[in-house]
């Protein structure tokens, strides 16, 4: 966990450099393309998986050796296995009262990674994957080109892993389904540095820890080409860690995310 505070506190010091080193402006300057009500942005993440997988499943028509395999694919390891892949945000703001929401749904369809290639061959793995997460929050600074706002929401993640393989040389197959659904609060800075240019950094932790430890990271750089019209490009990461009896899967989904966003 040490290693995510980190990363959260690099965010926020990137962000107080920006606005201790950034020239002031005219507030004019940026309330041009700053002057919205409602977002709507498709995306597109270019996600990689870390972590273990539950297996074998149940029911499971062969005895069970071990109750974990481990994963680490990158995006260009996927890319070819996802099936299906849809995601959508959205927000409202208004003097004080703001919400988001952003929701994606992926398929993949991929060989399984395993230390146990002499007694586990062939194993396929199909994912079905749905997340998303919904929050009503306070403008609680309005600052000339800085925004900073606070959420309280929901974060719903669902699971179906669907295993086939080969142990020794008998047939291997189950299949387990999980539902995650974990209240959170949030918090999300918006700062213009140059009267085009904004930059977005939005983290969220999720409250059931008595459980699981959820989290999401999320930073932007948005380029606004218009009133109506920008693209971003940034990182995103998005975290469960759970005891692994209780979960299809723990552990990350992490990489580059890119957007076009239309606003109004």
């Amino acid at each position: 966990m040490q290693k995510y505070f980190s990363a959260i506190a690099l965010v926020v010091l990137l962000f107080a450099s920006s606005i201790l080193c950034a020239q002031v402006q005219d507030s004019s300057s940026y309330k041009k393309y700053d002057n919205w009500s409602i977002r709507v942005s498709p995306f597109f993440w270019y996600i990689g998986i870390e972590g273990q997988i539950s297996v074998p499943p149940e029911p499971s028509n062969f005895p069970e050796i071990d109750p974990t395999i481990d994963i680490d694919l990158s995006f260009n390891e996927l890319s070819h296995s996802i099936k299906f892949a849809m995601m959508i945000s959205g927000d409202y703001r208004g003097k004080w009262l703001v919400s988001k929401f952003n929701f994606m749904s992926l398929i993949l369809d991929t060989d399984a990674v395993t230390p146990y290639d002499i007694l586990l061959r062939d194993v396929n793995l199909k994912l079905h994957y749905f997340s998303g997460d919904a929050a009503v929050g306070y403008l609680f600074m309005d600052r000339k080109n800085l925004d900073m706002e606070g959420f309280v929401g929901v974060k719903i993640a669902s699971v179906k892993a669907n295993v086939k393989g080969t142990v020794l040389v008998f047939p291997m197959k189950g299949e387990r389904h999980t539902l995650w659904i974990d209240p959170m609060i949030a918090y999300r800075v918006r700062y213009f540095p140059l009267k085009r240019l904004e930059l977005m950094g939005y983290a969220d932790y999720g409250l059931r820890f008595w459980q699981y430890q959820s989290y999401q990271l999320n930073s932007e750089t948005i380029f606004h080409f218009s009133k109506l019209f920008y693209l971003s490009l940034g990182y995103r990461v998005w975290g469960m860690k759970t005891d692994i009896e209780d979960a299809s899967y723990s552990g990350r989904l992490k990489g580059w995310i890119s957007r076009i966003g239309f606003q109004f």
